[in-house]
Formats: structure tokens, sequence, C-alpha cells
């Protein structure tokens, strides 16, 4: 590049840095004075503003005043006492007593006293003087005494057998192909047990007695009763042997 080329670059160069600094203070300055103007048109507009704004006095004025009045309850008005009942006398019950003192003595008499209207016939014959007093036997109806032992025909309830094992037969006899019979008498206590034992008969004789006694022995019953009481009672009964065929 020669010399006059350089001096036309910066010439050119020169030319447009002046035209952008031109161009900044241009809008620089277009914006100062839109600035100016809007803050003259803001201030012009203010005391429009103000005066609008109703003045506090009338604003006062239609505000209506509200007052509180606090009211005290009503006094309850004094008791007025009641003059104190009078005591009514009771009245009194009429009591014979009483009803006698108001009837006239007069009435009294008459009551007491009645006038007959009759008179007594003396042919009347006269009523015994007295009437004579005969004299009472004083009889025992208390229960009739306890005998020590009945028989099963004076007791009220009969011996019921609660527990009546069958006797053994003897070996011997039976070996021997020997039958018979027992007939035994034997006491029954108020409890049901059997306190002796009576052979009355037996066929043959002492074949079958000894194991007859043992048997019966342990035997129990429920108890005879007379007049509801249990009580000792004599039962007698026959055991018989027989050999199956």
């Amino acid at each position: 590049m020669n010399d006059y080329q350089a001096r036309i670059s910066i010439s050119a160069t020169a030319k447009s840095s002046s035209r952008l600094l031109w161009k900044n203070i241009s809008r620089w300055l277009g914006a100062a004075i839109l600035a100016l103007f809007l803050n003259a048109a803001l201030f012009s507009i203010i005391p429009s503003l103000i005066s609008d704004i109703p003045d506090r006095t009338d604003a006062q004025g239609s505000i209506q005043a509200i007052n509180f009045i606090r009211l005290k309850p009503p006094e309850k008005p004094p008791e007025t006492q009641k003059p104190p009942e009078k005591s009514i006398p009771s009245k009194k019950e009429s009591t014979p007593d009483a009803l006698r003192t108001k009837i006239p003595r007069q009435a009294q008499d008459i009551l007491t006293h009645p006038a007959l209207q009759f008179e007594i016939n003396p042919k009347l014959p006269a009523g015994p003087a007295g009437f004579a007093s005969t004299s009472i036997a004083m009889v025992d109806i208390g229960p009739p005494p306890m005998k020590d032992a009945y028989e099963v025909g004076e007791i009220d309830r009969p011996l019921t057998p609660i527990s009546k094992i069958p006797p053994l037969y003897p070996l011997r006899a039976k070996r021997m192909g020997i039958e018979g019979w027992v007939k035994v008498k034997f006491l029954v206590t108020e409890t049901g047990l059997v306190d002796r034992v009576e052979i009355k008969g037996s066929q043959p004789e002492k074949i079958f007695d000894q194991t007859v006694i043992q048997c019966v022995s342990t035997w129990r019953f429920s108890p005879g009763t007379v007049q509801g009481v249990p009580v000792k009672t004599w039962a007698i009964t026959t055991v018989k042997f027989t050999l199956e065929n």
C-alpha cells in the first residue's frame, strides 16, 4: 500500500468514527429532551389532582357520630315480708269423754238408768242361784312312748332292702346233693344295719345255719319308721337252698 492509499483509509476511518459519535450524542440529547418533557407534564398535572381531593371538613360532616350509652340493669323491688300466718286452733277430737261432757246431766241420767216401760211378773219362777262347776280331767295328748323294737306290721314304712347278697351254698351239702331251708329272724336298726340274727328253724338242722347267719349279717335296709321316726324293726324270712338240675 502506498502513502496515498493509507491516507485515504485513515480519513475514511476518521469520518466513520465522527459519524458514530454524533449519532450517540443525538440519542442522548433526544432522551434528555423527552425526560424534560415528561417532568413538565407531570408537574402540570399534580395541582389538578390535589384540587380533586374533597375538603376534610365536608368529609367529616358526612360521618355520623355514634354514641354508646350503658344502661344499668333494673333493680329488683324489695321483697315484702309476708305477715305471719295466724295459727288456727285445731279442732279437738270428739272423744267419748268430750261428748259426755256436752250431754246435759239429765240426759246422762236417762242414758245410764233408762226407765223400764214394763213390770216384772212376780209369779215367774226364780232361776238357779248359780252354776255348778264341773271338774275337767286333764288328758295327755302327747306322742305315744316309743318301743325298743317294732314288728313289721307296726311300722308306717316297710323295710326296703338296699343290699341283699344271697348266701353261699355249702360245698359239702352241694356235693352230697342236700337241699333245705332256714327260717331266720333279724333286727334292723335305725340306720338300716342288721344287728342280731336268730335262727327260728331249719331243715335239715345246722347244715345251712352258719352260712345264713353270715349272709344276713351283711344285708342293708332302708329302716322302718313310726310317725316319721326311724325305729328298730324285727324281720323274719326263710332262705331256701335248692340244687340246679
